[in-house]
């Protein structure tokens, strides 16, 4: 029973995974609801996955306007494979759980990034692709809840000789021109189809054109995916990802069926590298005025709890034909408590603290006068001495609108007057410069009592207008709250920490409080990872898709005297063998979830033959449980006394009964 006072390095909690077996198992449909007492961190008016599992990726998915509701969905793994939630809204704010329907347990295969749209015969249809299928999937719903959806239908396109191509399957869309339906398939070098009943499909080649142009500052073989196509204005946007670079988009023209690009741009900068923090897999909707409003999901920002989906954005393409990207007009739903400020003057090289307006869950409105200062704007979330803020600027010089670390490029005009939209939600930030950019940034964590706002200029004056700030109500009420599900319980379901491991090795609890004695599993594409406490009364628990950012889940099991042990699955069942470490024996806990381990129903392990390893003088400890494939049968391995010092081995079929067998290791007299 090793003790780390440093806490869990991740390097060791993989070491013994790869031997951990166990039976696969399905649950029911599961409705995503939020604690009823969120974590004073999580965020309050941004959509977010509360669990359970987690949303990582969390892509924005399929998302439709359809008789008075608007529908989204995003990925999230509820330990089955990734899953589609589904939200509904009848403002985009305010959102409600559906059951999630759209599972590997209903449709085969694990739901990826795809779109919704209308058919010609007034049916919702969604495209995407199926994880592990080998193919994009096409499904038809059901019901006007869109929580029931035909068997999902593998798009299988032709080439002019009828055979198969071999192309990318990956992140497709689909969208109507005419009467024929074309549909993409994404990643580098894109693929184009189309059809006209949804049912055969021709394959057309590339999707873009050989005529793409060589100065429009993106290389054509630049990877395109989580695509969205749509008409704005009088060209057509393809908004999507690269991995490289997050979300961006294009805005051209159809020509000889291939999309042939005019110009395209960057919503995302943060050192072109979707490890960063990140504006990623967008997803878009028509509403029912015929605005076009967009979400992308928040990759990598260090906010909590995961699968945080920006705010809302409207876009529009106006003769211009320069994009205007507005917040979401109906998020002023949530003003409340609204106060004023007025021509203010901000010397050169000065900050200017507003002493009656700050928060950490506000937007505030700030309208600068055609300024001549090389660098002006405002500090938010700052501590009581006005310091450590994020910081929000226009820098004329270089041309850039900064938000905390992000810098996206952003001109004013000769003469032009400068207003700045900023959302602040908890350690978030979305700031709208002149519905012309916008850009999302995060301090390195959340400080509650970091509120501060200051203005400060920089080579030059700087007048204000007009400042204007107001609170910013939750868009979680009771009716999140209450729906059962399988998965965490619902009263504190996690933490919602996320520790990053290649920032920091070694995970802590959220309290900072040590670890030890890590227990690693591998079930259906997501890591549980358990430990121990300091104190040996808990076993914190902890979960992952990639091995390195780990979210913190409320203490599987609380009590005391907790030790070294495995935790394992089967036939729907889980098992925690733990060393009580007073006795030094080995005791067993059964669940029915992963979650939740009940202390007071354990029982002291027993052999099947009533013999032990533990002699008067001696210990049982330190269980290590596996499935070994090639007997068909559970091992432990245990130190024990034989009578000296040993490892121990026993066996068994149901993790209940276990026989001794002689052991492996023992000393040599």
């Amino acid at each position: 029973m090793k003790r780390m006072t440093a806490g869990l390095l991740i390097g060791l909690a993989m070491f013994s995974i790869c031997g951990t077996a166990a039976a696969g198992t399905d649950i029911e449909n599961e409705t995503p609801a939020m604690p009823a007492n969120p974590p004073d961190d999580w965020l309050t008016y941004h959509l977010l996955h509360p669990g359970p599992g987690g949303a990582m990726p969390g892509d924005p998915n399929c998302a439709f306007y359809w008789k008075g509701r608007y529908h989204l969905h995003y990925i999230y793994d509820n330990g089955k494979g990734p899953s589609f939630a589904h939200v509904s809204s009848t403002d985009m704010v305010h959102w409600t759980w559906h059951p999630t329907t759209l599972a590997p347990k209903t449709t085969g295969h694990g739901m990826y990034s795809g779109t919704g749209f209308i058919t010609k015969d007034g049916k919702p249809a969604i495209i995407y692709h199926g994880l592990g299928s080998g193919r994009n999937q096409l499904a038809f719903a059901l019901d006007d809840n869109f929580e029931q959806w035909t068997r999902p239908v593998p798009i299988i396109p032709r080439d002019a000789s009828g055979g198969q191509p071999q192309f990318h399957n990956c992140d497709p869309d689909c969208w109507l021109i005419g009467d024929t339906y074309y549909a993409l398939s994404g990643g580098g070098n894109p693929s184009l189809m189309k059809s006209t009943d949804l049912k055969n499909w021709k394959f057309l080649g590339p999707l873009l054109h050989d005529a793409y142009p060589a100065n429009i500052g993106m290389p054509k073989g630049e990877d395109i995916s989580c695509a969205n196509m749509f008409k704005i204005g009088n060209k057509w946007m393809l908004l999507c990802i690269s991995h490289r670079l997050g979300c961006r988009y294009y805005l051209g023209d159809f020509k000889d069926e291939k999309y042939l690009p005019e110009f395209q741009a960057l919503m995302s900068w943060n050192g072109n590298d979707w490890k960063n923090p990140c504006f990623f897999a967008p997803e878009s909707v028509l509403a029912k005025d015929g605005r076009r409003v967009m979400w992308a999901w928040l990759l990598n920002e260090p906010v909590a709890p995961c699968g945080i989906q920006s705010l809302p954005r409207e876009l529009e393409l106006p003769a211009d034909g320069v994009l205007r990207i507005r917040p979401l007009r109906e998020l002023q739903s949530l003003r409340s408590d609204g106060q004023q400020e007025e021509a203010i003057t901000v010397k050169s090289d000065t900050a200017h603290a507003l002493k009656e307006i700050s928060g950490n869950a506000i937007e505030l409105e700030v309208a600068f006068k055609s300024p001549a200062a090389k660098e002006f704007g405002l500090d938010v979330l700052c501590d009581k001495n006005g310091e450590n803020g994020l910081r929000v600027a226009v820098m004329a010089e270089s041309k850039t609108l900064r938000v905390g670390n992000v810098r996206a490029p952003f001109v004013l005009k000769e003469g032009e007057d400068l207003t700045l939209r900023v959302f602040i939600d908890k350690n978030l930030v979305e700031v709208f410069a002149n519905d012309r950019q916008a850009a999302v940034a995060a301090t390195g964590k959340y400080v509650p009592e970091n509120l501060g706002v200051r203005l400060f200029s920089s080579g030059g004056d700087v007048v204000v207008k007009q400042l204007k700030c107001w609170k910013m109500k939750s868009i979680y009420t009771a009716s999140q709250v209450p729906r059962a599900e399988a998965g965490p319980p619902a009263d504190e379901r996690r933490t919602g920490y996320v520790h990053d491991t290649s920032i920091n090795p070694f995970i802590v609890t959220g309290e900072g409080k040590d670890l030890g004695d890590p227990m690693p599993v591998y079930w259906d594409g997501v890591w549980h990872l358990y430990a121990l406490s300091a104190d040996f009364r808990m076993v914190p628990h902890f979960t992952s898709t990639d091995l390195v950012k780990w979210v913190e889940h409320k203490p599987a099991m609380a009590g005391k005297d907790i030790c070294t042990g495995t935790v394992v699955r089967h036939e729907n069942k889980y098992y925690l063998f733990y060393t009580d470490c007073g006795p030094q024996t080995v005791r067993l806990v059964v669940s029915d979830n992963p979650w939740e381990f009940d202390f007071s129903k354990s029982r002291l392990f027993a052999e099947a033959d009533g013999s032990t390893y533990r002699k008067s003088t001696g210990f049982f400890r330190d269980a290590y449980v596996f499935y070994n494939e090639e007997e068909k049968l559970w091992w432990m391995l245990i130190e024990g006394r034989c009578p000296e010092v040993c490892a121990g081995l026993l066996k068994s079929k149901d993790l209940l009964q276990w026989a001794r067998c002689e052991p492996i290791c023992e000393p040599v007299a």
